[in-house]
């Protein structure tokens, strides 16, 4: 009998864990990057080493191209980054000034050139950043955004309004206001 009321609880307790663990999936701090590498002809180039590099903390992190040139880099944390693009017989590539965002999906795509291992091209990043691989939207609010904008009561809740798509519900009527309208 003891057996029956211990287990209900931890049974009801672990359908309310499963029922909410697919809500924590959907959100993370990290960003991912990714794209592909190719040579002067267009044709897709394998076993390339792509270094992406945090500028501010120092943490690389290593990844080569499969078989069709593809690369992807997951779990970056939002900063600065280099990307440096390496493979013998190609000249090496570094992409400089790189700004990941939390939950940004960035398709970098790189075309090798021919030359000495000793050569090198440096690209520099552009400041926007587009979205190409799904339909999410998001904005990151930073210190000095949010110090020129003139907040109404400086309530930082009013800046999910800035980020685009997002509709807020206006507060219900109250049940005494619907009652007296019904009444009158």
């Amino acid at each position: 009998m003891t057996l029956r009321r211990t287990a209900l609880p931890l049974f009801v307790l672990a359908l309310c864990l499963l029922a909410l663990a697919p809500s924590g999936f959907g959100q993370t701090e990290t960003a991912t990057l990714s794209g592909l590498i190719t040579d002067p002809q267009g044709k897709v180039v394998p076993d390339v080493a792509v270094e992406v590099t945090n500028v501010d903390t120092n943490v690389s992190a290593h990844q080569a191209t499969n078989s069709s040139g593809l690369y992807v880099v997951v779990g970056l944390k939002p900063g600065r980054y280099r990307v440096s693009v390496t493979k013998e017989g190609f000249r090496r590539i570094d992409l400089t000034d790189l700004v990941l965002n939390v939950q940004d999906v960035l398709s970098r795509n790189f075309q090798l050139q021919l030359g000495p291992v000793s050569a090198s091209i440096t690209v520099v990043a552009d400041a926007t950043n587009i979205n190409t691989t799904d339909g999410s939207v998001g904005t990151v609010v930073d210190r000095k955004y949010v110090e020129n904008i003139p907040l109404n009561g400086r309530s930082f809740q009013d800046l999910i309004l800035l980020t685009p798509g997002v509709v807020t519900n206006n507060p219900q009527t109250p049940v005494s206001q619907v009652t007296r309208a019904n009444l009158a």
